[in-house]
């Protein structure tokens, strides 16, 4: 499924992607789980590729296509120059809109609001290739002068890791529970499925 995506400022008109799979994805927890408990995790990862994307608009970073995954979405940003920095701010702001979300929910006693939020901002955030944390890598890299593409390699390789080990470990502590395993092996693919590197 292909949206338009309006772009006027860059004279372009982007394209919002929605695969087949994802659709698919997001259709099983509406069947598993009627009482809407799906909702939180959606609206807060819908809220922080929102974040991504007025930060592009704001810096003047044009948007050519977005592909929404399972886990996340992949931003292809206009090609052209453009600085480590604002490659650092626009791959940072999911990460921001959703530690704000949590400061939110903290003040208003949300636990579920803040747990959330700051759950997806913490996995966003872990130096994996295709995750935000990734970007910001790959940006401090360029802004130190350097090129960082290999210690991306070993942390997400390192990151991944643990995090299926994790998944692993509480599938089998919750009697076969595989909400987490699932959670995390989608999360991997997601990853691989991503472009790598810089736009």
């Amino acid at each position: 499924m292909t949206i338009g995506l309006a772009n006027k400022k860059h004279n372009a008109r982007g394209k919002i992607r929605i695969p087949w799979y994802t659709l698919l994805f997001w259709l099983l927890p509406v069947i598993w789980e009627p009482r809407a408990a799906w909702l939180l995790p959606v609206i807060s990862a819908l809220l922080h590729e929102i974040g991504h994307y007025a930060a592009a608009c704001a810096l003047g970073v044009g948007v050519e296509r977005i592909t929404v995954y399972p886990f996340g979405a992949d931003m292809r940003l206009s090609t052209g120059l453009r600085s480590y920095g604002t490659d650092l701010a626009v791959a940072g702001a999911g990460a921001a809109v959703n530690l704000a979300l949590a400061a939110a929910g903290y003040a208003v006693g949300s636990e579920g609001v803040m747990a959330c939020n700051l759950l997806l901002a913490g996995v966003n955030l872990l130096p994996v290739s295709g995750l935000d944390g990734g970007a910001i890598l790959l940006s401090l890299a360029g802004l130190l002068g350097g090129s960082g593409e290999k210690l991306l390699k070993i942390t997400s390789f390192l990151f991944l890791f643990i995090l299926w080990l994790i998944a692993v470990y509480i599938f089998m502590m919750t009697d076969g529970d595989p909400s987490l395993f699932v959670l995390a092996c989608g999360l991997f693919v997601s990853v691989f499925l991503r472009g790598r590197g810089r736009d």
